[in-house]
């Protein structure tokens, strides 16, 4: 798989994307907690007394969290490019034909030299 300059650039758009998805849910959650303190206020009848305007900001009220637990679900999923290299890069690098020849005949040759510093000279 060739990594073409579109995908870098998907790919560099994720942390932006990340930022946005943050921001909103953060906002949303800000408008989430102000509608549900004025549906707590306007029960009261001295406040408001259109009880379709009490209707609608109820309705509101009970709706609004559900998105903002969408957005912040939403962000929490979206990974950062750094998190996109590691899924693309390192499978790449490990399947790569240096590191599965050359890799084992360099940790047989650790394992060794340990043991060998590891064993008691006489």
């Amino acid at each position: 798989m060739n990594i073409s300059p579109l995908t870098v650039y998907f790919w560099q758009l994720s942390d932006k994307l990340c930022d946005i998805a943050q921001g909103l849910a953060i906002a949303m959650s800000v408008i989430c907690f102000l509608v549900g303190i004025i549906a707590l206020v306007s029960r009261d009848d001295t406040i408001c007394d259109n009880e379709k305007t009490q209707e609608a900001i109820l309705k509101w009220a009970k709706r609004l969290p559900f998105g903002a637990v969408a957005l912040w679900v939403f962000f929490a999923f979206i990974p950062s490019s750094k998190t996109i290299a590691m899924m693309v890069i390192i499978p790449k690098i490990a399947d790569s034909k240096a590191v599965q020849q050359d890799l084992p005949e360099i940790y047989d040759l650790a394992i060794k030299a340990l043991k060998e510093q590891l064993t008691p000279k006489k």
